[in-house]
């Protein structure tokens, strides 16, 4: 195993526990949502980059390379959520997450085709 692959696997694991740490204390609570959100992003981006690194296959190392992409593209959307959910800006800034998770879920359509990601080489 790659320091790279450990990484990835170290880094999934805490945000997949500080995810369920946190969302569990108060799973009501707006602000613990967000952050659950935010470290699923984490969590997927983290385990496909793990997962990726120790394949031998093309095939699976595209399947691992569009999954992180996945992860990646959700990050951003939630930490913005997160941080708005924390300064109670959310209705302020509703047509901003309205239009991010929008464009992020084009993304994540196009994340499923060849031109997110189009192959795969060592």
């Amino acid at each position: 195993m790659t320091f790279y692959a450990l990484s990835g696997l170290v880094n999934g694991i805490a945000a997949t526990v500080l995810g369920i740490f946190v969302y569990r204390r108060a799973p009501q609570d707006r602000r613990h949502l967000t952050y659950g959100f935010f470290c699923l992003g984490v969590s997927v981006w983290s385990y496909a980059y793990f997962a990726w690194q120790l394949t031998a296959s093309r095939d699976l190392a595209l399947l691992w390379t569009r999954l992180l992409m996945a992860g990646a593209i959700i990050i951003p959307i939630a930490y913005i959520h997160h941080i708005l959910t924390l300064l109670d800006r959310v209705e302020h800034q509703r047509p901003l997450l309205q239009y991010g998770y929008a464009f992020s879920g084009l993304l994540l359509l196009a994340d499923t085709t060849p031109y997110m990601v189009a192959g795969v080489a060592p």
